[in-house]
């Protein structure tokens, strides 16, 4: 029995820790990405991620369109003094549907952003990106 409870406590720690230390790790170059864009670029930086913050909270507010919550301010790009780009404010709901709802919001800006590379892939590369060859 403690054989067990020490295997779920492994097996929880590995299924929480890799994700949770990937997330960091991916936070520090990021933050290491803006530092030296702002550096070298200064405020021209932000114009030229403008795009894809634009399509990160595109990504929110679709997410927010598909779960039929109220989108209450949708700010898709803005150089805000508390370093804030862009924003959705919805409303949120509660439950099991309320949760199910944060997920896809949240998660809005992954799906969002893979479907819009792959459109510009096809978009600029044509088919030879799918090639079967």
């Amino acid at each position: 029995m403690i054989n067990s409870l020490l295997q779920s406590l492994k097996l929880l720690a590995f299924l929480m820790g890799v994700p949770f230390g990937f997330a960091l790790l991916l936070q520090w170059i990021g933050s290491g990405i803006r530092k030296s864009g702002v550096s070298r670029l200064g405020n021209a930086y932000w114009y030229l991620v403008s795009p894809g913050v634009a399509c990160h909270e595109t990504g929110h507010a679709l997410g927010c369109l598909l779960t039929f919550c109220c989108i209450t301010k949708f700010v898709p790009f803005r150089i805000g003094e508390d370093g804030t780009l862009g924003y959705v404010q919805h409303e949120v709901k509660s439950g099991w549907k309320g949760a199910v709802s944060n997920l896809v919001i949240a998660t809005g800006p992954i799906w969002f952003g893979c479907i819009v590379i792959v459109a510009l892939a096809r978009r600029f590369a044509g088919t030879a990106m799918v090639s079967n060859h």
